[in-house]
């Protein structure tokens, strides 16, 4: 499949990526990190050269080989891999082989654990094999794996707000046409009486209708009209049937600012600042890491968590003479103190611990648990130097502090088997301060809001002058009305249909009851919900779409609104019909 394709082969570019990183990014590789990266990208071959053999065993070997050798740059996961073994899957499921299809699932999960594609290709594997069951459990292990992600859980946040927006706005119109079939009588008599005296009858019904639906003509006509018959029907309309139309028309005009603000911050999001920030902050080797964290060193060149967690990675790749000058460099140049300053002190100490430097590592670390006394890291680190130089008493006192403040970290720490040199603990400084990175780009790019052209911020505020110019008009129309008097005076609201079939169309139409009772507010409210439900229903595509490589479908959100209609209904035709 294509998807397989595209993945593939933009993994296999890793290497040449790597080789540009430094041109692109800044970010130098050192030969060893490079040899790393021409290793994962040969065992990501053997992988898939294992996968067209059918060949489990030496798939496996190659596995094990990726997960060593990332696990040697320090990362954690490889998402990528994951999401073209997750493919993989699919593939070898739409050709019957359920039994590879299984083992390639469990390597994908292996490459990277919180990959929500994974449970999304699980799904399609599942219901290839007729395993309903299974692709039930797997899709909503799926979405909830997409909620822990902090991108995907950012989208489905606006798009919860989307959804609200399309709710309301369509409930508006429904509400409108309810009141189009309850005071249409009424309306349709007064704008005749207007016209008839100069013209007949039958014209003056001719020229009322035309007055009535002309804005169909207009662009997106249905807006329009709701929005003019809106206008017109708003004197005839209770207290509670006035408020209802004030909400509508105030929720419309903020509509399309919110969708501007939305679709801004959805782009911030979706940045490769931002991807870059969260790449970091989990630790993974996506294709995209090096170009995106050049991005984002472009626009925040001089930010210090920027700079940290540039450092951080290159102390995670072992490239500690980089790290160093950077953390170096940091602690001079920004002038930072207290806890912003001990993970860079502390990672000092760990290069001149690595060295064999004890009594400078002491140093690093002593200061680093003065600046923060809550980082169990530079204790623990300290009662590690402080053995090297015999100084037990000391590092039995450091280690004390150290399981006071994190004892089962520290034990684990305690459990590791490596080398006298290694035994130190870094600290990822910069990726814990990542939400203050987020922070300052958000603000960055409100300052750059902020410094539109008023001609741009009229523009984006001018359907809030619209919705002025609306109230004005309809409490305008409705004064000079008054004096004319209303038709709607007349009337009495009442079914035009048999007992039967009207009581049929206030269980089917929602609101339609409350309507003729003149309950402005209960009707709105009955249209919400089957409208919210609904709008969950259709097909994918009015909101945004999370990036996965794997896409789940619509098949979740589908059965979740017609279940919920089916359910109201039924509750309605019941009430209304058979009670």
């Amino acid at each position: 499949m294509l998807l397989v394709v595209c993945v593939v082969l933009s993994l296999t570019c890793l290497e040449a990526v790597a080789e540009e990183s430094s041109d692109e990014s800044g970010f130098e590789l050192t030969s060893p990190v490079r040899q790393q990266l021409r290793i994962l990208n040969e065992a990501w071959r053997n992988w898939t050269r294992a996968y067209y053999q059918v060949d489990q065993e030496a798939a496996a070997h190659a596995l094990e080989q990726m997960l060593t050798t990332n696990s040697r740059l320090g990362l954690s996961g490889l998402p990528d891999l994951s999401n073209a073994a997750s493919a993989f899957a699919v593939t070898a499921a739409h050709e019957g082989d359920f039994e590879r299809s299984r083992w390639v699932l469990e390597m994908a999960r292996r490459l990277d654990s919180s990959r929500s594609e994974t449970d999304f290709a699980a799904a399609t594997v599942a219901r290839l094999s007729g395993d309903y069951v299974g692709v039930i459990t797997s899709t909503l292990k799926g979405y909830g794996s997409l909620l822990r992600l902090p991108i995907s859980r950012s989208i489905w946040l606006h798009d919860v707000l989307l959804w609200l927006i399309y709710t309301v706005t369509i409930s508006g119109g429904l509400f409108v046409a309810l009141q189009m079939a309850t005071k249409g009588g009424a309306l349709l008599y007064d704008l005749a009486r207007f016209m008839s005296p100069p013209l007949d009858l039958k014209t003056a019904d001719v020229l009322t209708v035309v007055v009535l639906v002309w804005p169909l003509v207009l662009p997106h006509g249905l807006l329009w009209l709701a929005i003019y018959w809106s206008v017109l029907l708003w004197g005839y309309g209770s207290q509670s049937e006035k408020t209802v139309f004030m909400i509508l028309w105030l929720s419309l005009g903020m509509t399309p600012l919110a969708l501007s603000t939305q679709q801004r911050a959805v782009q911030l999001t979706l940045a490769p600042p931002t991807r870059a920030i969260d790449q970091l902050t989990a630790g993974r080797l996506h294709g995209s890491l090096f170009s995106d964290l050049g991005v984002l060193r472009t626009l925040m060149p001089d930010h210090a968590v920027t700079r940290e967690m540039v450092a951080d990675l290159h102390r995670r790749f072992g490239q500690w003479e980089h790290a160093r000058s950077m953390y170096t460099a940091m602690l001079d140049e920004s002038k930072v103190a207290g806890p912003e300053a001990a993970p860079a002190l502390n990672n000092l100490g760990v290069y001149h611990h690595r060295k064999g430097d004890w009594g400078t590592a002491v140093n690093y670390f002593r200061e680093a648990t003065q600046q923060d006394p809550e980082m169990a890291e530079a204790f623990f680190n300290l009662a590690q130097a402080f053995s090297q130089l015999y100084k037990f008493s000391d590092s039995n006192v450091a280690m004390a502090s150290a399981k006071e403040l994190d004892r089962a970290r520290v034990t684990s720490w305690e459990r590791e088997e490596t080398k006298v040199e290694d035994s130190a603990v870094g600290v990822d400084g910069g990726i814990r301060r990542a939400p203050q990175l987020r922070q300052d780009l958000q603000s960055s790019w409100s300052r750059d809001d902020e410094s539109a052209t008023a001609v741009v911020l009229w523009r984006r505020h001018f359907s809030l002058s619209v919705v002025a110019g609306i109230m004005l008009l309809a409490v305008t129309l409705h004064l000079v009305r008054n004096q004319l008097g209303y038709r709607s005076t007349l009337l009495e609201p009442r079914a035009l249909l048999p007992s039967k079939m009207d009581r049929w169309a206030c269980a089917l139409i929602p609101g339609l009851k409350s309507a003729r009772a003149e309950h402005g507010v209960r009707a709105l409210v009955a249209l919400l919900t089957p409208v919210a439900l609904l709008v969950i229903a259709l097909p994918v595509g009015w909101g945004y779409r999370v990036p996965l490589a794997v896409d789940p479908g619509s098949g979740l959100p589908l059965t979740i609104g017609l279940m919920g209609l089916v359910a109201i209904y039924l509750v309605r035709i019941r009430r209304e019909v058979w009670s």
